[in-house]
Formats: C-alpha cells, structure tokens, sequence
C-alpha cells in the first residue's frame, strides 16, 4: 500500500508541475501569392523565462526584383517587423529583417540557403525578454502571424514553399492553491484508506 501512495504521490506531483522546456512548432503551406498565416499554439504554462522564436520563410522572398518579404506580429507586443526581402541591411546587420518594430526581439541568429536566384530558405531566431514572453502567454496562447506581401509567389522550385515557426522557452509555472489542496486531499484520503486495511 505505502508503494501505490508513493505512485500517487508522484503521478500527481508530475501532473501538477509544470517545470521545464516548453516547446511547440508548426508549419504551413505557402498555397498562393501574398498569403497570410496565423499560428496559434493554446494550452501553454503561462509563466516562463529564455524565451526563444523560431521562423523559417522557405520559397520566394529573394527580392532580387521587387520587394518580397512576410510581415511578422505578435499577439500582445507592439509593432511588426519585415522578414525576407534577400539583401537587406539593418541594425542587426546583415539579416535580412526590414523595418523591425518590435523593440522585445533581439536576433540571435539568421541563416539562408539559396536554391535559386528566386527559390530561398530564411531562418531566424529572436530572443524574447521575460517580461514580453509572460505577457504574450498571459492568457496562455501564443499566437503569431506571418503575413507575405502581394510579390511573394508561388515556387516550389526546389521544394515545396513553406513557413515555419517556433517557440521555445522555460516554464516557471507553479501550482495554483485549488490545485495544491486537491492534491492534500487525494493523500489524506489514500492514508485513510491504508489505515482502514491495516485495522
């Protein structure tokens, strides 16, 4: 009997816990010219630090010709920032992001594989202050949107075209009361139920 308390014990502590990695990721179908994604990831501990962001724009943002990029959003910060568009500068130097208005993201890291004069795949990863990560997931979604402007068309030169994200960050997240003292209870009454098989 003490075995299958000490199990009870654990199941629910686990349960209970959500520390640890968090990490969620999706990827679209890019279907026609100047499409809009929207990406929502629901059920995430509300609470968390080392936030990391993840995007991948895989098809025609070169901007060798004309002006090819997806707008980026997040729910609950302000601004925007274009990604894509193959040659721009900016403060974070050669990264390829345009007009970043998103004063909570800093780059880490930016990467690109060139299929084709037009055919390219983009990678970036952004780190989220803590304060922005617990106000995007104070209702616990994270919802992001990667809008392609009217000049991003359809490839599928090398592959098919795509964008990608991801989230990333550590969860900080501690049980509420209600939780805490459900979790009393369920023990109090498996020691009851130990104490009425020994009597």
């Amino acid at each position: 009997m003490r075995t299958l308390i000490a199990a009870l014990s654990l199941s629910l502590v686990s349960s209970l816990s959500f520390a640890g990695t968090v990490s969620v990721t999706d990827t679209k179908s890019i279907t026609k010219a100047g499409q809009s994604f929207t990406f929502s990831f629901p059920s995430l501990p509300k609470t968390g630090t080392d936030g990391l962001l993840s995007i991948v724009l895989n098809g025609d943002f070169s901007g060798t010709v004309d002006n090819e990029y997806a707008t980026l959003t997040l729910d609950s910060l302000s601004g925007s920032a274009e990604l894509g568009n193959y040659g721009t500068s900016s403060k974070d130097g050669f990264s390829n992001i345009g007009n970043n208005r998103i004063k909570e993201l800093t780059l880490e890291s930016y990467g690109i594989k060139k299929f084709s004069s037009n055919d390219t795949e983009q990678s970036w990863t952004f780190s989220l202050t803590d304060a922005a990560l617990t106000n995007i997931l104070k209702d616990s979604t994270f919802t992001i949107t990667l809008a392609n402007n009217a000049n991003v068309n359809i490839l599928h030169e090398s592959n098919p075209d795509f964008v990608k994200v991801g989230l990333s960050y550590t969860s900080t997240d501690v049980p509420e009361p209600g939780s805490l003292a459900l979790f009393g209870l369920g023990l109090a009454g498996a020691a009851a139920i130990a104490r009425r098989r020994r009597a």
